[in-house]
């Protein structure tokens, strides 16, 4: 909970403010260790921006931390005057790129105010001045300035105002702070202030000190940027005037309205529950309720003689997990709305860790974790870690997919430029590269997979902000996103094009061929970037739409882009930054960190499937298709999480500050952290089976919980027992095998037939006894129980369909044909089981594009492979002594006979791959026609 838990702006006689702007309260955000960062809503136009926070400790000094502040639309802006100095060295800061630099008390609380950037004072100077009325961002980061510290990054956004602009924020041990920013005082005037009769000192910020001063003085435009503090019970929720007075005649009332305190003693994350105090009330007070978002925590509340009042609350998992506004609406002593803001987060409890095995790497790396990916052909994992904040330096490495062991490693050091630091990763299995960007030289690199030898580096300017890589081998090019985190009209986004080796024949490889245009960085932001079925996908860092690249046609000339429109994204903050694509189901699983969640949309017309609450600043997500699961990386907090091909979150796993993760060719998924001492993370599903057939998300509800639509099926004959066996029944926590109950029907009170245990891997297997009163023709469902059997068991409850064949000793003799009508079956068991068979078939044609289009992927590598040694083995042809030549010109027709046979097959594989789509889209249509 934030020390400071939200303000009421009160405009007073001094402030002017646009009729745009309407009075709010100020902007409190929480990092994903609970360090909090508070910002006025609307800051004086020309002062000093004044900010706050608790929490920001350094974990093992026993210091504050070092905060480095960026301006958000300007993401490299340093002072025109030199770069800031760095409060934890004392030497220039002038790697980081930071507009300022503030360190925290030890206690990890800070009060800093922000020089108010202009054109004249910012280098590179801004492009567009931050007037009256407009909107912009300061990011707090900590974790590279001073080494060993928490990694941590929180946007705080604010309006700008004009006038004196005063706020009023309280504290939870009931202390209220009043700050004054702007102003129209005479030039050098001497200002002191009171309250009542009592003076007060100002609260002036001097570097890392606060100065506590009875008069203040004027700058030279009449503006000021102070604080006043005042004392627990002095200021009680209400209006309170303070007075200002001056030696040259300033002698004003200014008003405030003072919020509660607030206290949420369970937290705020969904399904949280607890006790909520109310604090800095007048005794007695009532308080009519507490609304949160659209819903009502607490009603009829009084206060007590402390001016304090509590109540239980619990925060709705059906609440969208973003800012919320939080209403306390007060009755007495005097009707009053106070509205502040909370956050609200996603419930990052650990939940179904036994479902996959995890390890972590023990190797000492350097620190600065970014990205990691897999290539196939080296059966290595590749990972970049650069210098956090500055890129000024950095390693590749390359590690053992199995063991996390380093296997080699490059530092990325290069002469012509500081910033060679490598972030965003891709790998070229064809060619055998690792293409990397330099985001901080705006570069990008090019190494071999074998030993990370240098095979090409860009110059600088090749890309601004060079971000996320990924090769494509069906056109032999490699996309590169331009990203940044500013918001500029007049600044373009874009994705670059590089030939993987020398598509344009012109003898020089790895040239830049173009720029995908996506628009102005107000409008489109590229970030991460997925591929499949021969279309590049890419959201936006500050807006709702997702851009849709044909990567065949990119090259010709006046080819556009298409844009998707994704109505789930929040727009605000950071907006969406992560995607993958899910090629079977033609869907996109979209991280957006400013609603903490994954947006599920349809990848051709954009529409939105589902909203999942994740965890904290959702950033990056991908897509395993093997085992069709979705890992989203929350960075700001506490769990990677795992979500089902529908969407649906089917574990949480304990790994903190996810930056990225990457998928390997049997379904393996890599994560990387930026925690203090960074770590590589290998997950591997452990699918539970019965009957070897995956039950994934075994809940009554799903497909392999309803006994219309199960899958799971076995046949017995009658009166014999019923053999099932299953993999993988774990605890909750995976350290022991599950307690199994299996019913003899799938209503409630059906009778419990058997009870058995899994073995300590989880596999059992079980021959049940017949159940009583089923006959030869039936058709019967067993469900299977797990989690009341045995303490900190996995929760299941999974249907098994059972026909139930005649002995052979009582095979029914063939009835002679006769014209009297046998019994029909009714409607409703036709339609179940055809919608049980059309389940299974969709089922069914999903798993069959999946392994044709790793089947196409596979075909269109070997066809490029070969395609360039015929290319190869041609030149050789044309050289050397004649021997050489006629045992090239061989090679050459053995080559293209090759050629030609794989091409035959990648066609085959093309022709199959859209009769499988289409044989899907004819069978999902028939499943719902039937539901």
């Amino acid at each position: 909970m934030a020390a400071i838990v939200g303000a009421v702006l009160s405009i007073s006689m001094f402030t002017a403010l646009p009729a745009a702007i309407s009075p709010a309260c100020a902007d409190t955000v929480t990092a994903g260790d609970g360090a909090t960062a508070t910002v006025a809503d609307i800051v004086a136009g020309g002062s000093a921006i004044h900010i706050e926070g608790t929490g920001w400790t350094h974990p093992t000094n026993g210091t504050g931390s070092t905060i480095g502040v960026k301006l958000g639309d300007a993401v490299t802006t340093e002072p025109a005057s030199g770069p800031v100095i760095n409060p934890a060295t004392g030497t220039s800061a002038d790697e980081f790129d930071v507009w300022d630099a503030v360190e925290a008390e030890d206690d990890g609380t800070f009060s800093a105010d922000i020089p108010f950037p202009t054109a004249t004072n910012t280098n590179p100077a801004l492009a567009s001045p931050w007037a009256v009325g407009t909107t912009h961002t300061l990011r707090l980061l900590t974790g590279s300035m001073e080494s060993g510290d928490t990694p941590r990054s929180v946007l705080l956004t604010f309006t700008i105002g004009e006038g004196l602009v005063s706020t009023a924020t309280t504290a939870t041990d009931d202390k209220v702070t009043v700050t004054f920013s702007g102003g129209t005082f005479p030039a050098g005037e001497v200002l002191s202030v009171k309250h009542d009769s009592t003076p007060l000192q100002w609260s002036v910020k001097n570097g890392r000190q606060t100065e506590l001063k009875d008069t203040i003085t004027a700058g030279s435009t009449g503006t000021i940027s102070a604080s006043v503090v005042l004392a627990a019970g002095v200021a009680p929720a209400g209006p309170l005037t303070l007075t200002i007075t001056g030696d040259q005649g300033t002698d004003e009332d200014v008003t405030v309205v003072v919020p509660p305190s607030v206290s949420f003693g369970g937290g705020t994350s969904l399904g949280a529950t607890g006790t909520l105090t109310l604090g800095n009330l007048v005794a007695g007070a009532t308080i009519s309720s507490v609304q949160l978002g659209d819903q009502t925590l607490a009603t009829n509340l009084a206060a007590n003689g402390e001016g304090k009042a509590t109540a239980s609350y619990t925060i709705p998992r059906s609440m969208s997990p973003i800012t919320q506004s939080l209403v306390i609406t007060q009755a007495t002593p005097e009707a009053r709305t106070y509205t502040l803001s909370q956050a609200v987060y996603p419930d990052e409890s650990t939940v179904g860790a036994g479902r996959f095995d995890v390890i972590s790497s023990t190797a000492a790396f350097y620190q600065g974790f970014y990205q990691s990916a897999y290539s196939a052909t080296e059966d290595a994992l590749y990972v970049t870690a650069s210098d956090r904040g500055t890129g000024n330096a950095g390693f590749i490495y390359k590690l053992d997919p199995d063991t996390l062991a380093i296997e080699a490693s490059k530092e990325t050091v290069n002469p012509d430029f500081a910033k060679a630091g490598a972030f965003g990763i891709g790998v070229d299995d064809v060619h055998g590269n690792v293409w990397v960007s330099n985001t901080g030289s705006n570069s990008v690199a090019v190494y071999k997979e074998s030993d990370l030898s240098l095979v090409k580096q860009f110059p600088a300017e090749t890309i601004s902000h060079s971000r996320d890589v990924v090769y494509d081998p069906t056109t032999e090019l490699v996309f590169v996103s331009s990203a940044s985190e500013g918001s500029s009209a007049s600044s373009l986004g874009y994705i670059s094009v590089f030939e993987a080796d020398d598509k344009n024949g012109n003898g020089t490889p790895y040239e830049k061929l173009t720029d995908i245009q996506t628009g102005t960085r107000d409008v489109f932001n590229p970030v991460s970037l997925t591929l499949g079925d021969g279309k590049l996908f890419s959201p936006s860092l500050g807006s709702n739409k997702v851009v849709s690249i044909d990567t065949a046609h990119v090259l010709d000339v006046g080819y556009a882009p298409t844009f998707l429109e994704i109505d789930g994204i929040d727009v605000g903050g950071r907006g969406a930054s992560g995607i993958a694509y899910d090629v079977a189901d033609d869907r996109l699983f979209i991280a957006s960190q400013n609603s903490n969640e994954v947006v599920v949309a349809d990848a051709t017309t954009g529409a939105t499937i589902k909203e999942v609450p994740t965890g904290r600043q959702a950033l990056n997500v991908v897509f395993d298709p093997v085992h069709r699961l979705a890992y989203v990386a929350n960075f700001g907090g506490t769990s990677v999480s795992v979500l089902d091909a529908d969407g649906d979150e089917i574990a949480s796993l304990p790994i903190a500050t996810a930056n990225h993760i990457s998928i390997d060719d049997r379904g393996d998924a890599f994560v990387v952290d930026k925690a203090a001492t960074n770590r590589v993370w290998k997950i591997t599903p452990r699918l539970e089976t019965v009957g070897g057939v995956d039950v994934l998300d075994p809940t009554a509800g799903s497909v392999t919980g309803n006994a219309a639509t199960t899958p799971l099926s076995v046949t017995v004959i009658e009166g014999r027992p019923i053999h099932i066996e299953g993999t993988n029944f774990r605890t909750a926590d995976g350290t022991a095998g599950s307690k199994i109950a299996v019913k003899s029907a799938s209503v409630p009170g059906s009778p419990t037939i058997a009870e058995f245990e899994a073995d300590a891997q989880g596999n059992w297997s079980a021959d049940v006894p017949f159940p009583n009163g089923w006959e030869a023709g039936d058709g019967q469902h067993l469900r299977l129980l797990t989690g009341s059997l045995k303490g900190g068991d996995t929760v299941r409850s999974i249907a098994v369909k059972v026909q139930v064949e005649p002995t052979a000793a009582e095979t029914p003799v063939e009835p002679p044909v006769t014209t009297e009508p046998g019994p029909t079956p009714t409607p409703d068991s036709t339609v179940t089981e055809k919608i049980a068979k059309a389940t299974q078939l969709v089922s069914s044609d999903k798993q069959a594009i999946v392994k044709i289009e790793k089947a196409v992927t596979k075909a269109t590598v070997k066809v490029t492979k070969v395609k360039k040694q015929v290319i190869a083995a041609r030149k050789a042809a044309k050289n050397g002594s004649r021997a050489e030549q006629a045992a090239a010109a061989k090679k050459v027709k053995r080559l293209e006979k090759k050629l030609q046979g794989l091409r035959k097959e990648l066609k085959g594989l093309k022709s199959k791959q859209a009769g499988a789509k289409k044989k899907l889209a004819k069978d999902q249509e028939a499943l719902v026609g039937l539901k």
